[in-house]
This record gives structure tokens, C-alpha cells and sequence, in this order.
């Protein structure tokens, strides 16, 4: 019986032949780790939707909106032709996804190196004009993948950026004497205490949680005096504006590490609301003024989790508020 083992042959494939063994086989590894990390249900496609360049069908449930799921066709691939990751960057090779551009519908992209088990992912959005060419290593597919799916989704179809909303301020200068600035910073004060008790889900990050650190960073001494005052007239308004999509948001900072056990990611991000207005006391004038808000993500999850598909949490996020200001 070995000797029968021993002595066979293994039937070359032709190239045609190979590329879809491979991609076989590269569907069936990220149905399995697509499963696991975003506790998804996935499906694979008919040769009708394969045809339209989709290899799975990925279903999984939103975060913090409870009955609400997202779906999303998912292509995947694999090897240097499409990709590569180097030093904690994933380098896409746009010209070889063209045909993702002109789709009505979000596509999830996921690739991998031929020679490691790592998975990676990226997002096309609907009738996109382009394809980012880099990614940090968010886009490394872990158990958090599921909320940067749903801060980039969110962020295209359910921007607001603050409309209607209105606060106030003495003058165009910012100007306040002694007892008007010590009333302004008291009532800032008392506004954020008042904050803290709320739970406030902002639509692309969920829960934020307000805490010393936010007041410390408005209130430092080196801080520009504009700047403090500008935080202490909008603050006013803060949960009204988290309640809401920004127009925009940015990645001012991603920082990651690791133990034993976990890992862990830093993000800091900037969200840019554009249609607020602020009222001038003085003139009795309302302008549109653009609001920043910054806010900090720290996750982590556990190494092991690929092989602990029955964990129902292997991961940790707080995102944390940091400070407020207008110009």
C-alpha cells in the first residue's frame, strides 16, 4: 500500500487549470475566515453572479443596530499579480480591478499572499471613479474588520454634516473679558458633565464614551486661546452633532502593538461637519462655520482567533471622544 502511495503521480495542471484550482481554493479559505471574523454567513455564487466578478455572497450584522444586516459581494484573489503588503501597508494594483468601478452595489475585495495564511480586504464603493491604491493595517481582516466596514459604508450613504444645526457665540472675534470667559468655560464644564451620562451612538463609530481625557485636551495651557474658546461655544451642541454622519472623516493616526496574546490598534480620527451654523450675538447674523471633531478608537483582538470560531468575543474597542472645535 505505501509503495502504491509512494510511486504515484500528481497530474500537472495547465495554467488555465491551476488559476481556477487556486481561486477555488481561495474562495473556500475566506468563506471560512470571513465566517469567523465578522461572525458572517457566506455564500457562494452562481456562475451567473461569478460572471459579474462575484465570488461570495457575505452577510453579517451590524454592530450596534440591532435587526439590521449588510450584504455585501465580495471578490477575492490571491498572489503578487493583484497585491502586495509591505512594511504594515497593503499596495493595491488599481488597474487590475477596473471592472469594479462601473457596479451599482459596495464590493468587499479580499486578497491574500500565496505563501502565508494571512487575509486582507478593501471596499469599492457604488459607481466608484477610482480605487485607493494603500491601506493601513486595518485592512488586515480580523475580528474588528466589522466596524471599519461599517464606518466606510456609513460614511457614503448616510452623510449629514450637521444640517440644521445652529449654536452661539458673542462675536465674530471670539472675544470675551474675564467674567464672560470664566461663565462660557463654567457652562462648557457643566454641559460635558451632562454629556457624560448619555449614550450616544454616532452612526460610523458607535458608542463614544466622554471621560477626563476630552476636558484635559479642550483645557490645557498650551492650547491656542481661539482654539479653547471655540471648543467651549460648540461644546454646547456635541451630542447633538455625534447623534450624526460627518461630511467627512479622516485617519490622523494609526498605531499598532502586540503581546503574548493580543493585539492592539490606536486610531485617531477627525470627522468634518460642514453645514453648521453659528449665530453672532452682536450682529444678530448666523454664519456656516465647519466643525472638527477628534476621536479616539483603541481596540484589540486575540491572536488565536482563527482558531477559536466558537468565541463569541475575541475582541475589545472603546472609541473615546477627544476634543471639539470650529473655524
Amino acid at each position: 500500500m505505501n509503495h502504491f502511495f509512494n510511486n504515484s503521480t500528481k497530474k500537472k495542471l495547465t495554467t488555465l487549470a491551476s488559476n481556477i484550482e487556486n481561486g477555488k481554493t481561495t474562495e473556500r479559505y475566506f468563506a471560512g475566515l470571513l465566517t469567523t471574523a465578522l461572525n458572517a454567513r457566506v455564500s457562494f455564487t452562481s456562475r451567473t453572479e461569478d460572471d459579474s466578478k462575484v465570488d461570495l455572497v457575505t452577510i453579517f450584522s451590524h454592530p450596534w443596530i440591532k435587526n439590521e444586516v449588510r450584504i455585501l459581494a465580495t471578490q477575492v484573489k490571491s498572489g503578487n499579480t493583484y497585491a502586495s503588503y509591505e512594511n504594515g501597508t497593503l499596495i493595491i494594483k488599481p488597474q487590475n480591478f477596473t471592472d469594479l468601478l462601473s457596479k451599482n452595489d459596495w464590493t468587499l475585495v479580499c486578497w491574500t499572499k500565496v505563501e502565508n495564511d494571512e487575509g486582507y480586504w478593501f471596499l469599492v464603493k457604488p459607481n466608484s471613479k477610482f480605487i485607493k491604491p494603500e491601506y493601513n493595517s486595518n485592512h488586515i481582516l480580523n475580528p474588528l474588520t466589522k466596524f471599519h466596514l461599517i464606518r466606510i459604508i456609513y460614511s457614503k450613504i448616510n452623510s449629514n454634516g450637521g444640517l440644521g444645526l445652529i449654536f452661539k457665540r458673542n462675536n465674530i472675534y471670539q472675544k470675551y473679558n474675564r467674567e464672560e470667559f470664566i461663565s462660557l468655560r463654567l457652562k462648557a464644564k457643566n454641559k460635558y458633565s451632562k454629556i457624560k451620562k448619555l449614550n450616544i451612538v454616532n452612526p460610523l463609530f458607535g458608542e463614544i464614551e466622554f471621560t477626563r481625557l476630552g476636558w484635559r485636551h479642550i483645557t490645557r495651557e498650551s492650547r491656542w486661546y481661539y482654539y479653547t474658546t471655540a471648543s467651549f461655544e460648540a461644546i454646547q451642541i456635541l451630542d447633538k452633532i455625534l447623534l450624526l454622519s460627518p461630511t467627512k472623516h479622516y485617519t490622523l493616526k494609526h498605531e499598532t502593538n502586540s503581546d503574548n496574546s493580543l493585539f492592539y490598534t490606536e486610531n485617531e480620527y477627525l470627522l468634518n461637519y460642514d453645514k453648521i451654523k453659528v449665530f453672532d450675538s452682536d450682529t444678530g447674523e448666523t454664519k456656516k462655520v465647519e466643525v472638527f471633531i477628534k476621536l479616539l478608537e483603541i481596540s484589540g483582538y486575540q491572536k488565536d482567533w482563527k482558531n477559536t470560531p466558537k468565541a463569541n468575543i475575541n475582541y475589545s474597542r472603546r472609541v473615546i471622544f477627544k476634543s471639539i472645535y470650529y473655524k
